[in-house]
């Protein structure tokens, strides 16, 4: 079943529609992005040539849920007006509404309405659930953005220019199995919606694609107009959210919009692991069950678990890319009964020879430790054959005396000067194991110029940024000044007889994403002197309590291993 359904100004939107084998009316599951969803059940999307999980659409009409795909306006087959396809328009959040409620209001529905998949169609449903259509039931988003500047546009500052081109690739590719499907079905409406928004996408796709850009702020009113994290606490639904922390195209950031909702109604699965862990077949059944609970109305005990779980050390299953996905598996799983998590900050002084201690300077500790810039660090897809950057930093503790699980963000707060008036700089955070290798954990960023925080969002674990125009304040007469970087989120157990590590260099690239970085050659000091305590704080979930063996090097999804090119400090490390 295919066809369009009108928003509210007219505007027609494509949808499909597959519903169960029975007849009747179905709770339905909504999945509304800008790739393919409104050719859902088409040619294309039967040769698996699809954005979309058919296997997750088979299991939910199984269920006894109605699968319906819409596409934005301005995407595939949908109309588009004035820009066509504008990123983060406010029309993504009133066009869902519209959406929830026509498909409610149908003959093979019931009025009972979700929402489900990850990333383009993980985000369309914060939008649509800020808007609180009076038929939606829940929402569970996967891998999404709702700053797009602070999560992946440009974090900490600095522009990050190749995920949205190639972002705008695979738009339009998804767009051409939409005109495939489209041209089986003799859908000349769709052909002309498409045609149309490839031009109107390629003569603007340097503008809403340019939250990479610096220059676009997010202090005016189009700024606060595309900041989706700003509106998140008008959700009122049941929200069940995926996060991977290696996530290698929208970042594992999503704006902490889950601590911005009610905790009773917040769900949260955090793994490592890429942008696709929601093909996982733990987590669809994870879905299920929420779904059953909130979309359907099941009392089936989903409520009473605990609200949340991070899956540790998870690996792939057998086979390669998808088939992997599907067999994610964590080794233990830590949970908690409501976000945000409970940590402990732990502050891990940056000490003169490299060390990285919970002791701080002493007097008389030498003042800094300098490196070169720009070199950029080892590249994250090739870490497992990578070497240091020539004149990279490296902070380690001694091997630790216990096992430490950290969760959330983490802030890195450097005293730094620098040659030039500004810099970028490359946190990269690793586990140096006994057995001589070194495992990639997580990554953070910070221009300098940008260091100004705004005090009422930014806590100790995690730096916010003001990003303004007036906020600029380039390095001035080579004088440290303080600049806080924030680590990225994950969770991650340093096993007893491991060192953690921290990696200083020039931004390189990070999965999907390529910065453009200052290139002013400059000597970066970071200083860890008794006035100047660099610190590297992270927040501590639990000492010990690890039942599992340390993974097999490599088998972690989204930490690789490579040789450990530096030996780590003697002696006994932190015990938090």
């Amino acid at each position: 079943m295919t066809g369009y359904l009108p928003a509210r100004d007219g505007l027609l939107l494509k949808y499909s529609a597959l519903l169960p084998k029975k007849q009747g009316r179905f709770p339905v599951v909504v999945n509304y992005s800008g790739y393919d969803a409104g050719s859902i059940g088409g040619s294309a999307y039967q040769q698996d040539n699809t954005t979309m999980d058919p296997q997750l659409d088979a299991k939910l009409l199984r269920a006894g849920y109605a699968v319906v795909g819409v596409n934005m306006a301005g995407t595939g087959c949908s109309q588009g007006k004035g820009k066509g396809f504008d990123l983060f328009s406010p029309r993504w959040g009133t066009d869902g509404y519209d959406a929830v409620e026509w498909i409610a209001e149908q003959k093979w529905s019931n009025g009972a309405v979700g929402m489900a998949n990850w990333s383009f169609a993980g985000l369309s449903q914060v939008f649509t659930a800020t808007e609180r259509p009076p038929h939606l039931r829940a929402i569970a988003p996967g891998m999404v953005v709702t700053d797009p500047w602070r999560d992946n546009g440009a974090p900490g500052g600095v522009p990050e220019t190749s995920f949205p081109i190639s972002w705008w690739l695979f738009i339009q590719s998804r767009w051409v199995a939409a005109a495939q499907t489209a041209s089986d079905e003799h859908d000349l409406a769709c052909l002309g919606n498409l045609a149309a928004n490839v031009v109107n996408g390629n003569v603007q796709k340097t503008n809403p694609m340019a939250f990479s850009d610096a220059r676009t702020r997010p202090e005016g009113a189009f700024g606060k107009e595309r900041n989706l994290s700003l509106r998140v606490g008008r959700i009122n639904v049941p929200v069940l959210s995926m996060v991977a922390w290696q996530d290698e195209a929208t970042g594992p950031r999503g704006g902490y919009y889950q601590d911005q909702l009610d905790p009773n109604k917040t769900y949260l699965v955090g793994t490592n692991g890429p942008h696709d862990s929601y093909m996982s077949s733990r987590w669809q059944t994870h879905l299920l069950q929420f779904l059953d609970r909130y979309v359907k109305g099941k009392r089936n005990g989903f409520d009473k678990q605990p609200h949340v779980q991070l899956w540790m050390d998870s690996s792939g299953g057998t086979g390669e890319g998808t088939e992997a996905l599907r067999g994610l598996t964590p080794k233990q799983v830590i949970t908690r009964q409501r976000l945000p998590i409970p940590v402990k900050p732990l502050s891990l002084a940056l000490r003169a020879g490299g060390g990285l201690s919970t002791s701080g300077p002493g007097n008389g500790e030498a003042a800094g430790s300098s490196y070169k810039y720009p070199n950029p660090g080892p590249d994250s897809n090739e870490w497992g054959s990578s070497t240091p950057a020539k004149g990279s930093l490296a902070f380690t503790t001694a091997p630790l005396s216990q096992s430490l699980t950290f969760a959330g963000p983490g802030s890195l707060n450097l005293w730094v000067s620098s040659t030039a008036p500004d810099a970028d700089v490359q946190a990269t955070i690793t586990e140096v194991r006994p057995d001589g290798q070194e495992v990639y954990v997580q990554r953070g960023w910070l221009r300098l110029s940008e260091r100004a925080l705004d005090p009422a969002k930014s806590t100790v674990l995690r730096p916010y940024q003001k990003l303004t125009t007036a906020a600029v304040s380039p390095i001035k007469n080579t004088k440290p000044v303080l600049g806080r970087l924030e680590i990225q989120r994950f969770s991650h157990t340093f096993r007893k007889g491991s060192s953690i590590r921290v990696w200083l260099d020039a931004p390189s690239s990070t999965g999907e994403w390529g910065f453009d970085i200052r290139k002013d050659p400059s000597t970066i000091k970071v200083y860890h002197d008794a006035g100047h305590s660099s610190q590297l704080v992270l927040g501590l979930l639990q000492k010990g309590g690890v039942s599992s063996a340390q993974p097999a090097c490599n088998t972690l999804l989204g930490e690789p291993c490579r040789t450990n090119p530096i030996p780590a400090p003697s002696g006994t490390g932190a015990a938090g």
